[in-house]
């Protein structure tokens, strides 16, 4: 029993001793360790203490380290704010943007509606346009057929106007010891009547070739007046005298010689005037006339000279003709209308 108990115990010794020999080992091993922190430790307070900041520049630093946080704080709480601002902005935008897209929905419903009473309306223009032309067609012929109709009623009504001039019947009275003169009477050869009628007439006795100088002094001339004239009218009598006068319209009397120059066509007594009247219609006329009594020594002579007084004899154009205004426009005037469909 001894020799089996004695066997573990011979074996504690040689056991104790190589714990003893490991803790050796581990206790140098950590002295060695100490050793070389401590060395280490030296020669980073070495360092530190030659990286040591002075004092000023450590509050300089902690000063600028604290700018930067409070612009870091700031530019912190900016961003929030514009963040902020954005996302309202965002939904007003995007309020806005639904309101515009109702808006344009209702814009393009009007404008649709617009379009549509646009080429109804083109369409009503199309049509006007037609009728216009046929009514300017019809127009014109109807115009025509008016003017036309207004001729012939005013050409027809034109021959039946008073016709107001003055005949010479008879010949002069040329004879000695008598006043000369001519006799005329007014004739009114239209059918209807005239008024308010003037004339003045002078005769003048002088050599053949001269001519009158138509003037109408107040001595010397005869003065005519009628409030009607209808056929054959002479003032007072049914014959008027015209007699030439001398400056102080004193009628001169025929000598011998006068009435040898007058039966030789030496000398001719002229006859001239002026009237004026109104006819039914209301308008008005006037006349000039000169005519020359004569005599010749043959038939061969026509040629008395007396060019004055054959282009003293004029007339009004008044007339109650139909005078057209100008001519309708043409209807190629009036433009095409095109009218373009709006799309759907």
């Amino acid at each position: 029993m001894q020799d089996n108990l004695g066997s573990p115990l011979d074996k504690i010794p040689a056991q104790l001793q190589a714990i003893n020999n490991s803790l050796q080992e581990q206790i140098g091993t950590v002295r060695d360790t100490a050793e070389a922190n401590r060395q280490t430790q030296e020669k980073i307070q070495a360092n530190l203490s030659e990286l040591r900041v002075p004092e000023d520049e450590k509050r300089e630093e902690r000063s600028y380290r604290k700018k930067n946080y409070t612009v870091q704080v700031v530019l912190a709480a900016g961003t929030c704010g514009a963040f902020l601002a954005a996302a309202i902005y965002a939904g007003i935008a995007k309020r806005q943007l639904q309101a515009m897209n109702k808006t344009y929905g209702e814009i393009r419903k009007q404008t649709k509606a617009a379009e549509g009473a646009a080429y109804a309306a083109c369409i009503n223009a199309q049509i006007a346009r037609g009728t216009l032309l046929q009514v300017q067609s019809g127009s014109e012929e109807t115009r025509d057929m008016t003017i036309s109709s207004a001729y012939q009623a005013a050409a027809s009504t034109q021959s039946q106007i008073a016709q107001i001039a003055l005949t010479f019947k008879d010949p002069p009275t040329v004879k000695i010891g008598q006043a000369i003169g001519i006799p005329f009477f007014i004739n009114n050869s239209g059918s209807t009547s005239g008024y308010n009628f003037n004339g003045i007439v002078r005769a003048e006795f002088m050599p053949r070739g001269d001519d009158p100088s138509f003037t109408y002094p107040i001595k010397g001339e005869l003065k005519m007046s009628a409030a009607r004239v209808d056929g054959s009218f002479a003032p007072n009598t049914h014959t008027a005298m015209a007699y030439a006068v001398d400056q102080n319209g004193t009628a001169i009397k025929a000598t011998q010689t006068d009435v040898d120059d007058y039966a030789a066509g030496r000398k001719d007594m002229l006859i001239y005037g002026k009237l004026s009247y109104i006819d039914m219609f209301h308008i008005k006329h006037w006349r000039r006339f000169c005519t020359a009594s004569e005599q010749f020594a043959s038939p061969e002579a026509a040629s008395t000279g007396h060019q004055k007084c054959a282009d003293y004899n004029q007339n009004d154009t008044n007339t109650i003709l139909y005078k057209p205004q100008s001519p309708l426009r043409p209807p190629d005037q009036i433009p095409e209308i095109s009218c373009p469909k709006p799309a759907d």
